[in-house]
């Protein structure tokens, strides 16, 4: 994850994980959880009853930061200005395996919801 993706490219791949209408506390702390074990910036979109205290698992390392937004369009927008890719991860009939598509460069992971966002 240090190394950029191309010659061409002096900045190093960033990744994130985008928390978006999550709303099982178990299911946001493990995914914390996972984001700090992959170094990955975490972005909170929405989630409006979300705080560190409640949601976050114990014991994080210090310096890790949650930048929030409000909406998903804000995220996404953010996301594309560092030169990043939102890819949706949901299981389903028409979701594509990840071995046939895949990503290089900075990328933002948003898991699946528990409902849609509009």
């Amino acid at each position: 994850m240090n190394k950029p993706v191309n010659a061409a490219s002096s900045v190093p791949p960033v990744l994130f994980l985008v928390i978006a209408n999550i709303s099982k506390r178990c299911n946001i702390r493990s995914l914390i959880a996972s984001a700090v074990a992959f170094q990955a910036e975490i972005l909170i979109v929405g989630q409006p009853k979300f705080s560190i205290e409640t949601h976050a698992p114990r014991g994080l390392p210090p310096g890790i930061t949650f930048t929030r937004f409000s909406d998903l369009p804000s995220c996404r927008d953010y996301v594309h200005s560092r030169g990043g890719t939102l890819i949706g991860v949901e299981i389903g009939g028409g979701a594509r395996n990840i071995d046939e598509e895949p990503f290089l460069g900075t990328c933002a992971f948003m898991p699946g919801n528990e409902a849609s966002i509009s």
